[in-house]
């Protein structure tokens, strides 16, 4: 069951098998690749250690070629490892406890994502249950900030993405739960990095999203939902720069055209948790 995809700066593609639990790097789409160029973890087996995963969710890669694993429904763990899939060091544990008022920076709920923004030097983790971004150092895994806004996008937060436009802004989708307060609603939202807050909300028509996607320049959002099975396509050029200019630092709310909708391919979009 293919969960996460990312391609790197090579246009290498990583996919995360929460049904194998295992982690697979396949050669550019244009070479035609036929079997993964690295493996890592052993087909139908959980573990906790070096070479096996619980559920994997997400990669990310680092410029040089380290790359990182969200290993993530059971272990609730980040993994580091070297190009050639060495591991390097790991960091997360898991409390359990969805909707803690304060949990630790290393207490991980399904870290459901992961994004590297690189002139920050971080990767950040979409940590599903307790609602919230938290970004770590690339080297050595140590914490560096967080973002959230329950109060505004709920308990749940699936997914995150990164463009370094403006100082560094972070898309993310929430997802639903039972019971929504006051105030509360399903769709994307738009945090500055350099204030922490949320600046923009989008997707007003999402109703069950689960990954996002924003381009570097800022300029185009995707968001994946599950039933239905849809990829949206908003752009935010014309509205980002009407923010921006602006200069505001308090929470906007402006409605984004939806542009375009297409169906989903379950091999590439395949997670249904």
């Amino acid at each position: 069951m293919p969960h996460g995809i990312t391609v790197d700066k090579d246009d290498n593609v990583w996919l995360t098998d929460v049904g194998l639990h295992q982690v697979f790097k396949f050669s550019a789409l244009k070479t035609n690749p036929k079997i993964a160029e690295l493996t890592l973890g052993e087909s139908f087996v959980p573990g906790k250690d070096s070479v096996h995963f619980c559920k994997p969710t997400s990669t990310a890669v680092t410029p040089w070629g380290d790359f990182f694993v969200a290993d993530g429904y059971c272990n609730a763990r980040i993994v580091k490892f070297d190009k050639t899939g060495v591991k390097l060091l790991e960091w997360g544990r898991s409390d359990n406890q969805q909707g803690l008022s304060q949990p630790s920076e290393y207490s991980l709920l399904i870290p459901h994502a992961l994004v590297i923004a690189e002139d920050r030097e971080v990767v950040c983790t979409a940590d599903r249950e307790h609602g919230r971004v938290i970004c770590f150092n690339w080297h050595n895994g140590t914490y560096s900030f967080k973002l959230t806004a329950t109060s505004i996008m709920g308990p749940r937060l699936f997914s995150v993405s990164y463009s370094p436009v403006e100082g560094g802004i972070f898309a993310v989708v929430n997802g639903p739960v039972s019971y929504q307060a006051r105030g509360q609603r399903v769709g994307g939202f738009i945090f500055s990095a350099k204030s922490g807050q949320v600046i923009f909300r989008f997707g007003g028509n999402l109703m069950n999203p689960h990954d996002v996607s924003i381009s570097s320049d800022g300029k185009t959002i995707y968001a994946c939902e599950l039933d239905p099975y849809t990829v949206r396509k908003y752009d935010s050029n014309q509205l980002f720069s009407a923010f921006f200019s602006t200069n505001a630092t308090t929470t906007t709310v402006i409605p984004i055209v939806h542009h375009a909708v297409v169906k989903v391919l379950v091999y590439w979009w395949g997670d249904i948790s």
